[in-house]
Formats: structure tokens, sequence, C-alpha cells
């Protein structure tokens, strides 16, 4: 009895171990096939890899009176540049750090109504400001005002009082406050600038144009600036109407951003403008004349919106094409999904296609894979690549029904 037990349970082993080697011999059967499978190559450009761009004569001429300047494109190249990392006195531009500061800080989105009261130190920055005719609201110890009121006031009318004000009530003092600025423009890789108050009427308040151009960009990320910097005039609590001194606003496509002026500095402007798509940031340091700076900075900006443009692909144009498993060499020609025009910034625009994963079969409009179009100073831009018509593999290629060219 206990013998016909042994031998049961040995033939039942040898039937489990049969079993397991038939499911190993099986999945490598099967890894074998999938192996063995015809695999596409990567899909294939079916246009020239490389195209020309800014043909020398459309290359634009800049011109300005500044002492120094830089224009750029918004997230993308530098079309021009004049002593950009000469450092200068930068007068009210320096007002750009203090608002940025404060935003980011308190977190304050200009529909709060947090209220501060005035201390007697923000009154008297207003009462010492007035007799060297710098930019002022009047102001009242223990007026009750609210942080959007005070940037409104620092940003339209450059109010000199509002950015003292706004230090303390941020930093608890304005050495603090200028400390942050500094360790802030060392954060965002601002060489060249140093800051010595919150307003910029002393002169060791210094910048380059390459360096309030970063700083611009970085705050017109913020959707209150934006419209801290674009507004013409503004009601705000106890100052009453205020009025921008950026004559530009609304023409020559500006939608911002702050003006400047001391005897050190000259007239100053940071700017943005946006026509036909094209968003242009730029700042001038050093112009002779506050009223002929405005000019200049619409001569610039107009240059650069006369920037020639490419249309690189029309939609439906096709592009490339995927090689498809199996003999004869057959493809699928990939078409653009839509248009792509680019302005035109340098002398060359390369073109390479990137795959995606494919599943079989092919239906058509598929994104098999995409187009990248590089242009040297801007991010890569991308146009998916669609199947123009479908495939069925053939019986024989059932296993490659996943591929990764």
């Amino acid at each position: 009895m206990a013998d016909r037990t042994r031998r049961r349970r040995r033939r039942a082993r040898r039937r489990r171990l049969r079993a397991r080697w038939g499911m190993l011999a099986g999945m490598a059967a099967w890894g074998a096939l999938l192996a063995a499978a015809p695999r596409p190559g990567r899909p294939q450009l079916t246009v020239p890899a490389r195209m020309a761009g800014l043909a020398p004569e459309q290359a634009p001429r800049f011109h300005t009176a500044a002492r120094g300047a830089e224009l750029a494109v918004l997230g993308g190249p530098v079309l021009f540049r004049l002593r950009a990392r000469a450092p200068r006195p930068i007068a009210s531009v320096t007002k750009v750090m203090t608002a940025y500061l404060t935003l980011r800080h308190l977190g304050h989105g200009l529909g709060r109504r947090d209220r501060v009261a005035l201390a007697a130190a923000d009154v008297e920055d207003y009462d010492q400001g007035l007799p060297h005719d710098d930019s002022e609201v009047a102001m009242h110890p223990g007026e009750q005002v609210t942080v959007a009121d005070l940037l409104w006031a620092l940003m339209l009318p450059s109010a000199d009082d509002a950015a003292w004000a706004l230090a303390r009530v941020d930093a608890g003092s304005a050495r603090a406050f200028v400390a942050e600025m500094n360790a802030t423009a060392r954060r965002l890789g601002l060489r060249a600038t140093r800051y010595a108050d919150p307003d910029g009427v002393r002169p060791g308040s210094r910048s380059d144009p390459a360096d309030l151009v970063r700083l611009v960009e970085d705050a017109w990320r913020l959707p209150a600036f934006r419209e801290l910097a674009g507004v013409a005039r503004h009601r705000a609590g106890p100052f009453g109407t205020l009025t921008n001194l950026n004559r530009l606003l609304g023409q020559d496509g500006v939608v911002g951003v702050k003006t400047g002026w001391t005897p050190a500095a000259g007239s100053c402007l940071a700017f943005v403008g946006e026509r036909h798509g094209l968003t242009l940031v730029g700042v001038v340091l050093g112009e002779p004349h506050f009223r002929g700076m405005f000019r200049d900075v619409a001569g610039l900006l107009n240059t650069g919106y006369r920037l020639p443009r490419r249309l690189v692909v029309r939609a439906g144009e096709r592009v490339a094409r995927l090689p498809l498993p199996g003999p004869g060499g057959a493809s699928v020609p990939l078409v653009a999904a839509h248009s792509l025009q680019l302005v035109l910034t340098a002398p060359w625009l390369s073109l390479r296609v990137e795959s995606l994963a494919v599943r079989l079969p092919l239906r058509a409009g598929t994104p098999a894979a995409e187009l990248v179009v590089s242009q040297p100073g801007w991010p890569a831009r991308r146009v998916p690549l669609l199947a123009a018509w479908g495939y069925r593999p053939p019986w024989w290629l059932w296993p490659a029904r996943w591929w990764g060219a």
C-alpha cells in the first residue's frame, strides 16, 4: 500500500515537471517567434533636413539713442543688443523687482482687500520726496490702504513712497527688503544687478539691459504683474485715479511694463509688445530724452515685428514615411497634422523626425511620429505626423502587432 502511494506521487511529480518544462519551451518558442518577426525601421524624412532661414538681406536694422539696450523674443532669441552687458543706474525700473517680490512673497492678488496702516516713516518718505520732484502719492499716518493700492501707486505714477511702504510691509524694514531684492537677483542669475533701494532713486541701484530683460520675462509670468504693468489708469482707494507714465501703452502693440528717470540714469523703459502672435520684450537705458525714448522704443518694436516668416509645413503635407515590416520595402506616408509657420531669426532651420509607439493594424490618421523643427535660440516646435492611410499586416506577420520604431 505504501509502495503504491509512493509510485503515484512520483508519477504526479514527473507530470508536473513535464508540464513546467512544456510551459517554458512554449514561452521560449513564442519569444523566438516575436524576435524573428520583421521590424520596421525608423520613420524617415521625405523633405530636406535643413531649410534656409533668415537671409542676410532680410536681417533687421535696429537703431536707438539709448546708452544700452536689448530686444528679444519672449522665451526666444535676442534680436538686438547695444552695450547690453554694461551696468548703469536704472532709476524706477528698479520697481519691477519691488512689485515682483511683493506679489511673490505676500501672495496678494490684486482683488484682495487686506489693509495695512501707513506708518510715520511712510509719510516721511512722501514729505522728503516732494522737494526733489520725486513721484509720490499723498500719504497720512495711520491711513488704511491695501497692498494692491500701494502696488498700483508703485507701477502707474511710479510713486517712490509706495515703494518704501511696500518694503516695510513685506520685509519689516527697507534694509531687509533690499537684501531680499539682491538675493533674488542672484537666484535669477542677474550677475550685473545690485539694488541700493526699493525705488531706484539712488544711483547705486544698477543693472544692465540683458539682466533686466531676463527679470521682466520672469515677472511677466505672473498674471497680477501683467495686470499692474499694462493698465493706463486705475482708481486706487485713497490715492484716487492713478495714471500710468508709460505713454506707449496701447500703441505699437505695447502692453507694459515700467518707465524710469533720474539725472544719473537718464530716461529708461522696460517694455513688452505683442503683434501678429509675436511677443517682444526689451529694455532701453540712458535715453537722452523722455519723450524721444517712446519714439525710439516704437521704432525698435516695429522693426522686430517686421521679421520675415516662413511656412515650414502645411497641414496634410507629406513630410516623412514609416517603413512597414515584411519584404518589398513598403511604407506608409506620414502627413502633418497642422501647419507650422515660424518667425525667422537665424540663417537656417533643422528638421528631424521622432517616432512614436505604433500598434498594428494601423488606422489612417493615427499619430505615428513627430516632426521636430529647431531654430537657434528658440524652443523646438513639434508637429504630430499622422498615417496617410491604414495598414493591416498579412497573417504570417501577426506576432508583430506592436513595435517601437
